[in-house]
């Protein structure tokens, strides 16, 4: 069962809304300027709830304002073009095409815009954003199972290079079942790996590739407990170097040590600043609930928040997993969970497609009365710099675009990946949860999204339309009207196919977890 929150699919719906509004406000300005009448600008589609004339123009706000649009008189070859000098029909090719341009332009504008705000207001800078170095490989995976180890380098992926972790990412997750050619760098030699990924249903993602390796991350203390004695060598923020004179590449080492440690304290280096210091904490792992859903069981059920358990079904829990797996032996049975005070509650796990749901416990990992977290520092930078750096993200998406669409051509990745007005709004739902910094991401990247696939040479888009007028230009007269009709229609219906296609896509991922 997917729970969205009611409240972050209004607030992507509007967010989608805003950036079709802004397509079409370039569409409206350029015609404006070009002296072709605009017969209607309209902020939301349906029936009109309220709106007026000036200038020509009918300015309205539609019933359902997800968007817009422009209606330019003579623009539609069907609704017949009576050779007005101000319709839409009569003007040169060049203000033809810079109407139609002037949508997908103002769209990579507004991708800029928001990207230099984001700049502005720090942007979280992640040790995997800068390399390809594998931060921890889980046992008896696939990449395990061929030799890759924490520390290798990859270099490229079926001959492809990587740049950065996100890049093999895409690359695996796209993926599913499929052998790969792994270039990697270790102790300075090149090495060549076979691995051969395996299949893992996501919900509302679909079925994703995955060999079982992670980036690597700064670990730092997110949290102290009260139960933790004061100690002026344990501060927040403090990063995590070695644990038991073992390098910390990741989080999980810090676990992984805990289970194979036999002694009852781990020895931890931290670095503050440009010292290092030295810490013995107890080794012993506790789930303390920081927080419950609200309308979940654990809420019906009266589950405190900052209560740690202590136990499961009278077993000593010493993970989130633990939950998971006595969950799973006896399905649609309570489970019994003890905490550290002495409460006891009873929980029933929900079950979709075999797929464990969680039951409204928001956990934490605390170890020896400390949560360990990913270390994130957060760029800022000033107002100039900002506006180079967010055309350069922008202009780092139309690459990114245009390699999603050259890897569909080519078969190197499957078209059930691409996501519909559905998939898209799910998405955005989700980044509203991450605050203001994912927001602004995500309407940048949908904007510039947006801006290169309406430029792209196919009937009805912007850049079907401008490839048209251009070859107007070159024969020095326009298609008949009865053949503009038929690419319309073509047009039309192409676009409902594809629509349903991947709106169908979008579905399946969310409701059944199939890709």
């Amino acid at each position: 069962m997917i729970v969205l929150n009611f409240s972050g699919i209004i607030i992507a719906i509007i967010a989608l809304g805003f950036i079709i509004f802004v397509h079409e406000l370039g569409h409206f300005i350029a015609a404006k300027r070009s002296r072709i009448r605009v017969e209607r600008f309209s902020i939301g589609f349906g029936p009109k709830l309220v709106g007026f004339n000036w200038g020509g123009t009918e300015y309205r706000i539609s019933i359902l304002p997800f968007g817009g649009y422009v209606k330019m008189a003579g623009e539609n070859p069907s609704e017949g073009i009576t050779g007005a000098p101000d319709e839409f029909a009569s003007a040169p090719v060049e203000k033809r095409i810079f109407v139609a341009g002037s949508g997908p332009i103002m769209n990579f504008i507004l991708g800029i815009i928001v990207f230099s705000i984001l700049y502005m207001i720090g942007v979280p800078i992640r040790q995997s954003d800068k390399t390809t170095e594998i931060g921890y490989v889980v046992e008896g995976e696939p990449a395990s199972s061929s030799g890759i180890k924490p520390g290798d380098r990859f270099i490229s992926i079926d001959g492809r290079k990587v740049e950065n972790f996100d890049d093999i990412r895409i690359w695996i997750s796209t993926h599913p079942n499929k052998e790969m050619d792994i270039l990697l760098l270790r102790d300075g030699k090149k090495l060549n790996i076979t691995v051969q990924s395996q299949s893992e249903k996501i919900k509302g993602i679909g079925e994703v590739g995955m060999i079982g390796i992670s980036p690597p991350m700064n670990v730092e203390i997110g949290d102290i407990s009260d139960s933790f004695p004061e100690n002026e060598d344990v501060k927040l923020g403090d990063i995590v170097q070695t644990i038991n004179g073992k390098p910390v590449r990741h989080l999980m080492d810090i676990l992984t040590e805990i289970e194979q440690s036999s002694g009852e304290e781990i020895h931890l280096q931290l670095i503050r600043g440009d010292t290092v210091h030295t810490v013995n904490i107890p080794a012993a792992i506790e789930i303390m609930v920081v927080d419950v859903q609200h309308n979940s069981q654990a809420e019906k059920a009266g589950i405190p928040k900052n209560e740690i358990i202590q136990s499961i079904n009278g077993k000593p829990i010493k993970s989130y997993k633990d939950i998971e797996q006595e969950a799973r032996k006896n399905p649609g049975q309570p489970i019994n969970l003890t905490f550290k005070s002495g409460k006891e509650f009873n929980l029933i796990p929900e079950f979709n497609d075999d797929e464990f749901v969680k039951f409204g416990l928001i956990l934490k990992n605390y170890i020896g009365g400390i949560y360990f977290t990913e270390h994130v520092d957060l760029q800022k930078y000033n107002f100039i710099t900002a506006w180079g750096k967010g055309a350069q993200k922008s202009f780092s998406v139309i690459v990114e675009v245009f390699t999603i669409l050259k890897q569909l051509i080519f078969r190197d990745i499957s078209p059930k990946y691409i996501s519909g007005p559905v998939g898209i709004i799910q998405i955005t739902a989700s980044v509203v949860k991450t605050g203001a910094s994912g927001m602004l991401y995500i309407i940048g990247f949908i904007s510039v999204n947006l801006a290169i696939v309406n430029l792209l040479p196919i009937p009805i888009a912007d850049g079907g339309q401008i490839l048209l007028f251009g070859l107007e230009k070159l024969r020095g007269k326009p298609l008949s009207q009865r053949k503009q009709i038929i690419i319309q229609q073509v047009g039309i219906g192409l676009l409902i196919f594809l629509f349903m296609l991947i709106t169908w896509n979008d579905v399946l991922r969310i409701f059944s977890g199939r890709g």
